[in-house]
């Protein structure tokens, strides 16, 4: 608000070009994967290893080599510090990546064969970012409104990460180690014969886990019928759009962080409109993805189309050439993300996923929130 006032805009989505260049725990892991893709880059043995191998064989590759010893060591690191993250974010469910290291190989994988070096992009954002405030600061005639100005600006910026280091901490400390926690008690209970695969366990209610613990009986019956329910809950659309009966202005405030909350009016045959987060226009080809497992469908210069994103998409914003989402408002993950890997993004249009498939040709315009 205080931007527009100053610069007379009546918008004010400049400003977040101005939160760019900000080190937070999704850009920093990323930074870790890009500095193990460089470590691979530096060694000729392990660089024909991974523009050779498919995704699937990489692992096994790199255990069986010798060479590969001294960089799995490193991997190991990495994942003790950024691998307690699920592929399903805050979920039980999901596969962590200390579980399974291909997840973060295949995307070590991916910077190798596209040369990506994510320290060299980072300093021209934070350079970008600094030119853009001191071209503002000069533009503010007014010493008092100045530094007011510049106190709320450094304010924002460093509440800038917030968002990100948080689920960065929630995942790790509630998701995945629970996850890990449970996961041996699932074996216990495979081991008395109460279910078949250890993941069963995420089907029972808590109680019932007590009360299995202390007395094993046979459940593959009902978590059968569960993990039926869940599959067909998963593929509800028909979700209440809220509770109550708001007002119109609290749907429109409401609308500034979340996103659409109804389809919007002005939407055509040829255009769906949503918030503007990230600048600039791009025009390329649309791949809906889904969830983690279809991550790899995203080739170079794509349109991501999702229903939102969460830290761990964070890997495919290097890879899409503009970002839309059907949730989310200025303020998500996606927006802030596109702006730090500087593409343009529309966020929050409730219908994308539904209305865009794969190879549709789509100009997104993150400056005005069209596509």
């Amino acid at each position: 608000e205080y931007y527009k006032n100053l610069t007379n805009k009546k918008s004010g989505h400049d400003v977040y070009e101005l939160l760019t260049g900000k080190m937070n725990k999704s850009l920093e892991t990323d930074q870790q994967l890009s500095r193990l893709a460089l470590i691979v880059k530096g060694d000729a043995e392990l660089t024909k290893i991974f523009q050779e191998e498919c995704t699937e064989t990489l692992l096994k590759k790199l255990e069986e080599n010798k060479a590969a010893k001294s960089f799995m060591a490193e991997v190991d690191a990495f994942l003790k510090q950024y691998g307690y993250r699920s592929v399903v974010s805050h979920d039980f469910v999901g596969e962590t990546w200390l579980e399974n290291p291909l997840h973060a190989l295949s995307i070590i994988q991916g910077y190798v064969n596209d040369g990506y070096n994510f320290d060299e992009n980072f300093k021209q954002t934070v350079k970008k970012r600094e030119q853009n405030y001191n071209e503002l600061l000069m533009q503010i005639e007014d010493s008092q409104h100045k530094e007011e100005f510049k106190k709320y600006y450094h304010w924002a910026l460093d509440a800038s990460v917030i968002r990100d280091d948080h689920h960065f901490y929630i995942d790790a400390m509630l998701d995945a180690k629970a996850r890990l926690f449970l996961l041996k008690l699932g074996n216990l209970l495979v081991h008395h014969h109460v279910f078949l695969v250890k993941g069963d366990i995420f089907f029972l209610y808590l109680d019932e886990l007590e009360s299995l613990l202390e007395n094993p009986v046979d459940m593959t019956e009902l978590i059968e019928k569960r993990k039926k329910e869940h599959a067909e809950h998963e593929k509800m659309s028909n979700l209440p759009k809220y509770f109550g009966v708001p007002e119109p202005a609290q749907l429109k405030e409401a609308e500034k962080y979340m996103g659409a909350i109804e389809e919007n009016d002005a939407n055509s045959e040829h255009s769906i409109k949503g918030l503007a987060s990230s600048s600039g226009t791009y025009t390329g080809k649309v791949k809906v993805i889904s969830n983690t497992k279809e991550f790899s469908k995203l080739e170079k210069g794509d349109v991501l189309v999702c229903k939102t994103t969460t830290p761990l998409w964070t890997t495919l914003f290097q890879t899409a050439g503009a970002v839309i989402t059907d949730a989310g408002g200025i303020l998500s993950h996606s927006a802030i993300i596109a702006r730090e890997y500087e593409i343009p993004a529309v966020v929050g249009t409730k219908i994308s996923t539904d209305k865009l498939k794969d190879g549709d040709m789509v100009m997104v315009d993150g400056t005005n929130g069209i596509v």
